[in-house]
């Protein structure tokens, strides 16, 4: 099933798929709620709930055993500004709205007979929920966190969409797998960070 399950999803659209165990990130929490405490979450009040489910796969689903990662590339060239009064727009909002396009792309990998015990044993979530998504790629393998916070793929760069999906269903690559991840990175100041010396993102923004 999972290769099946990985074939699929290639040729529906996802460009990389990994299969991790669903336990709690708790180096990741611990970070997280450092972030929140400092006043970082802004006005997202949708990050400030008392019961942070952020790090913890089992309050998304009981008996959660198995988390597949999903990534999709979303880069297109940036377009041409106008005139000086218009803005820009950001890449991932150029086009339709990714939670529905990454939606419809995991409904119909669900929907395929042959995958009938997944669609009843799971739940799926592209941004859906305050899940630390790339925390849990990055656990994944499917990249790094840049200093540009994002999830940074050595193969697609950062132009890249995060979904998953939560089954109580134990696959052989999630299985015996260490529940932590290295921590959240506070980059810049990290000196493990996988950027090296490049600061592009920095300097531009």
């Amino acid at each position: 099933m999972q290769e099946l399950i990985t074939k699929i999803a290639k040729e529906i659209g996802f460009n990389d798929i990994k299969f991790i165990a669903a336990k709690p990130l708790i180096e990741s929490e611990k970070k997280f709620l450092e972030w929140r405490s400092k006043g970082y979450a802004a006005g997202m009040n949708y990050l400030l709930k008392n019961d942070p489910i952020n790090a913890r796969p089992e309050y998304l689903l009981e008996n959660a055993k198995t988390i597949i990662m999903f990534t999709a590339n979303y880069y297109s060239p940036c377009p041409p500004r106008p005139s000086q009064e218009h803005g820009r727009i950001a890449a991932y909002a150029v086009g339709l709205d990714y939670h529905k396009v990454l939606r419809k792309k995991i409904q119909e990998l669900i929907d395929r007979p042959e995958l009938e015990e997944i669609k009843s044993r799971s739940k799926f979530f592209t941004d859906a929920v305050p899940l630390l998504e790339k925390s849990f790629a990055k656990k994944a393998g499917l990249g790094f966190r840049g200093r540009n916070s994002l999830l940074i793929s050595r193969e697609t760069g950062s132009f890249n969409f995060i979904a998953e999906i939560i089954t109580d269903i134990e696959f052989e690559d999630s299985k015996g797998l260490d529940p932590d991840v290295a921590s959240l990175r506070s980059a810049p100041q990290d000196d493990k960070i996988e950027c090296g010396k490049c600061t592009r993102c920095m300097d531009i923004c």
